[in-house]
């Protein structure tokens, strides 16, 4: 294996330099006069923090880090000549616009370089970097009001993305220069060659975006923006930007709608009400956590909550810890209400009116429940468990989910960077994670093996699910057991591809039945999974695919397996069905009394 190089990083800033800490835990503590660097994602403590542990093979940041390396492999070589967008209008914008999957190549290979060394990777983030910089144009087409619209979602990442690694590069790479800082941030204020607006005045909320159509700057689609400002805002020293990002942040919101008649997701804040997209307040509820996306899908809702968390972070990481403890710490009420409902566990409280409730009057939607991919929840559960003064109570089901090896090494973000557990991981994270990572035997680790049979293949499974979580499920070891007429375990977001057929290996002490449901424990729908436009306007829409009889095996030591075919259900309720997707499984035992008990050794689904 190929040795790690470790470079010294030092905390350079044009003024005093104060540690990104508070002297108590519970101290709130504002901005320093002068800017940290480096000091968006991650301080220099932080980057040696990250270098020493991924060195010696440390969880949880190794496992990122591979993951991390694998995704840069595949890049190849770097190439200017491969980029050539020019601006960015709302008719290349989305998730295939040119320079929002460049930023993350950007930043992923900065990132490389930080941790080995190897000028390789700086030079390659670079080179695309100073491509664009020669060649950007600006935002939108002048003279056309729509020409915007959309472009804040691009303008968001390309901005963070791109602030994030130059401050990586420009405090660690010998081969960044003063005219390559200057040569970027000239590319954020470019509004040249018939462009309507630079990304500055994007990013700053200009006046001059009254003249065009920005009325989708609300949820997440303000969260990054928001992100990309205030990594901005450090890069170039911008103090104005850096507290205007603050105060929106903190702005107090009783987001009331205009355009009352409209179609639910069509409703605008009206500012005049105090509404503010870019606001904590506005995008959550104070007292659920519950996210104005929860109705929507949950990615979404996740890629909001992170960029809010990364917004903090990068406050956090300028001394400042006003963001992360904001209103009674609703970023950390926020982001346990994510991680309970994603890993299967109902929610204790969910609203449904609006305010709260943007896109459907149905409740909290299935759709995508369990997709945690592109997140960065380890960054606020590194804070809160270490930083401050929040009780555990606080981040029960957080903790649950940076702990489990299924989610711990988090993996490349598509709006968000990813991989929080490598960048954000404290030094005391060591040995909280060998302390309260899900163990083996107490997690879904079915067969002699310590495989699990699914989807047309075998894979490691260290589902979610506790005793506790519904009254009936309990923990075998290698094998997962049910009692009573209604057991009920979770198991990860996993991918099915033309599955026809579910079979089992048990044993049982009596009659019953199992199913096979997605999404949800007690869903509405049988057959194929729902599709997003059901998901996003109908709430709990969990899906049955199968279910499987259980005979009396005689004991819990005495097993059998089935041999079914055909048992996927049509949307008409018979058998016949194939499902395809991307889902959350529940297995849900309905034992012939309270008493009944199975052991489930595998499930075969192919």
């Amino acid at each position: 294996m190929a040795a790690i190089l470790l470079l010294g990083f030092s905390s350079i800033s044009l003024g005093t330099v104060r540690l990104a800490a508070a002297e108590s835990a519970s101290e709130e503590i504002t901005a320093a006069a002068a800017f940290i660097h480096p000091g968006i994602l991650q301080n220099a403590a932080g980057i040696q923090t990250m270098k020493d542990k991924v060195a010696s093979h440390a969880e949880p940041w190794y496992s990122t880090y591979t993951a991390l390396q694998s995704t840069v492999a595949s890049y190849g070589t770097i190439s200017a000549g491969d980029y050539t967008l020019t601006a960015i209008t709302h008719n290349n914008s989305g998730g295939w616009n040119e320079m929002r999957l460049a930023a993350t190549k950007v930043y992923n290979l900065a990132l490389m370089y930080t941790i080995t060394g190897d000028a390789t990777y700086a030079a390659g983030s670079r080179t695309i970097m100073m491509k664009y910089a020669s060649i950007f144009t600006g935002v939108g087409t002048s003279g056309d009001t729509g020409s915007v619209y959309d472009t804040n979602l691009d303008v968001g990442v390309v901005t963070f993305k791109f602030s994030a690694a130059a401050e990586l590069l420009r405090y660690g790479y010998s081969g960044w220069s003063a005219a390559d800082t200057a040569s970027l941030i000239a590319m954020f204020n470019k509004n040249t060659g018939g462009t309507a607006i630079s990304m500055y005045q994007l990013l700053s909320n200009a006046a001059v975006l009254a003249t065009y159509d920005m009325d989708n700057i609300t949820h997440g689609h303000a969260a990054i923006l928001r992100e990309g400002s205030m990594a901005y805002a450090v890069f170039a020293e911008d103090t104005t930007l850096y507290n205007l990002v603050k105060s929106d942040f903190k702005a107090n919101s009783t987001a009331y709608y205009t355009n009352q008649g409209a179609e639910s997701w069509q409703k605008k804040p009206d500012k005049s009400q105090g509404a503010n997209g870019y606001s904590l307040l506005y995008n959550y509820n104070a007292t659920t956590g519950q996210s104005k996306e929860s109705d929507r899908d949950q990615a979404h809702a996740l890629v909001n909550l992170s960029a809010f968390i990364n917004v903090a972070q990068i406050a956090w990481n300028q001394g400042d810890n006003s963001l992360y403890e904001f209103n009674n710490r609703l970023l950390l009420k926020a982001t346990n209400f994510s991680a309970q409902y994603n890993l299967g566990y109902e929610v204790d409280a969910y609203v449904t009116a609006y305010p709260w409730n943007h896109h459907s009057d149905s409740g909290i939607t299935t759709y995508d429940r369990g997709k945690a991919a592109e997140n960065m929840y380890a960054s606020a559960y590194n804070y809160y468990k270490f930083s401050s003064a929040a009780a555990a109570s606080e981040y029960t089901y957080l903790s649950k989910y940076v702990n489990n090896p299924v989610y711990a090494a988090d993996k490349n973000g598509y709006d968000v960077t990813g991989y929080a557990a490598l960048i954000s991981s404290v030094a005391n994270r060591a040995a909280d994670y060998t302390s309260n990572v899900t163990p083996v035997n107490n997690a879904i680790n079915w067969g002699t093996s310590g495989l699990a049979y699914l989807l047309n293949g075998s894979s490691n499974i260290y589902g979610e699910y506790a005793s506790g979580f519904v009254s009936g499920s309990s923990r075998d070891y290698s094998k997962l057991r049910l009692t009573g007429t209604k057991a009920i375990a979770a198991l990860p977001y996993t991918s099915f591809s033309n599955v026809s057929k579910v079979n089992m290996n048990y044993s049982s002490t009596g009659t019953g039945t199992l199913e096979i449901r997605t999404a949800s424990s007690a869903g509405t729908l049988k057959g194929q999974p729902e599709a997003y436009a059901e998901g996003a306007t109908h709430g709990d829409r969990g899906t049955l695919l199968a279910t499987i009889p259980v005979t009396n095996t005689g004991s819990l030591t005495t097993y059998t397996t089935t041999a079914l075919s055909g048992n996927i259900l049509t949307t008409s309720g018979s058998a016949g069905g194939t499902v395809t997707g991307n889902y959350m499984i529940y297995v849900v035992f309905k034992g012939a009394s309270s008493s009944t008990s199975m052991n489930l050794l595998y499930l075969t689904l192919q």
